[in-house]
């Protein structure tokens, strides 16, 4: 099973979503605490 170029860049896309929402995560978790 190999996958297209297109569904590589895809996953590689997504992988590099959710890094950064990784490391934003404190400082969205930080900026809530802050509001309340």
């Amino acid at each position: 099973w190999r996958l297209t170029n297109k569904e590589l860049r895809f996953m590689e896309a997504v992988m590099h979503f959710q890094g950064e929402l990784a490391s934003d995560a404190p400082f969205i978790e930080a900026l809530l605490r802050r509001k309340r």
